[in-house]
Order: C-alpha cells, then sequence, then structure tokens
C-alpha cells in the first residue's frame, strides 16, 4: 500500500473506467445477440431448406425419361420426372424435368411449406426458393452441378 495521497483515488478511477469498458462491451455482445438471433434463425432454416431441395433432386439424378415411365403414377413421359407435385410444389419452369437445365432457375412454390415454418415465406420474409441446374464441366462427375438459392426479405430494426 502506497502513502501518497490520492492514490486510492486513482485506482478507484481506474478500477471504474475498467469496469465500464467491460460493461460497455458486454452491453454491446448482448445487443447484437438479442437483434441477431431471429436472422441466424432464419438464416439456418434457409440452409435446411436447401440441404432438403438438394437431396431431393438427388433421386433424379440417374432417371432415364426416355424409357423409364418416372414415380408419379397415372403419367407417362419425360414430363413424370418433374418435382411438380399436384396441389403441393409447383415449378417455374412448368412440368419438365427437375434436373433440367437453366437458366432459367426453376423457381418452386409449395417448396418451403414442407421444410419450414409457413410464417418464413409470408410478409415480411417473403421466401423464395430456386436451383438452377447446370452441365458438370467435370466429366468426372456422374450428374450436373446444382445450385439451390433461398431469397427473404429481413425486416428493418
Amino acid at each position: 500500500m502506497n502513502k501518497q495521497r490520492g492514490f486510492t483515488l486513482l485506482e478507484l478511477l481506474i478500477a471504474i473506467l475498467v469496469i465500464a469498458a467491460m460493461s460497455s462491451g458486454l452491453y454491446t455482445v448482448v445487443l447484437s445477440v438479442r437483434k441477431g438471433g431471429g436472422r441466424a434463425d432464419r438464416r439456418f432454416m434457409a440452409g435446411a431448406a436447401a440441404r432438403s431441395l438438394h437431396d431431393a433432386l438427388r433421386n433424379y439424378v440417374s432417371a432415364d425419361p426416355t424409357t423409364d415411365m418416372g414415380p408419379n403414377k397415372n403419367r407417362s413421359g419425360a414430363q413424370t420426372w418433374n418435382i411438380h407435385t399436384p396441389g403441393l410444389i409447383a415449378d417455374s419452369m412448368g412440368d419438365v424435368y427437375a434436373l433440367a437445365p437453366g437458366p432459367p432457375a426453376h423457381q418452386l412454390t409449395g417448396f418451403l411449406e414442407t421444410v419450414a415454418p409457413p410464417w418464413f415465406k409470408d410478409p415480411p420474409y417473403n421466401a423464395t426458393i430456386k436451383y438452377l441446374v447446370t452441365p458438370s464441366a467435370n466429366p468426372a462427375l456422374l450428374g450436373p452441378e446444382v445450385s439451390v438459392d433461398v431469397d427473404w426479405d429481413e425486416p428493418k430494426p
């Protein structure tokens, strides 16, 4: 302990400054978690929807629409290998092969409702899911390349 006048006051002021700096840092972290928590949930839902669509499209890689009538009952030809499910899922490209190359991208309506909460596609988020199929540039790959994109509007704070 130092016996000089004001030394204890100086220690006290430095301790107050350190506590204030730590408190403001903690407050900033709490605020960002509070604001970004919902955004992280929506990002997680979008990722899960993209993985689910990607997994569903893997079923179509080995399809041969010219010889196999496809998985959909009471239909015939190439359109049976589409991702369209009457009354549930609609493809913006119509009744075409699910892995028909683009552009344009296949924009799906009804798919998000099967893998994410219904409010995600409604306002204010207006989520959409689409995928683009491109022929593989690598001959070693067995199928086309598929990129899935989930878009949504992030509301203003």
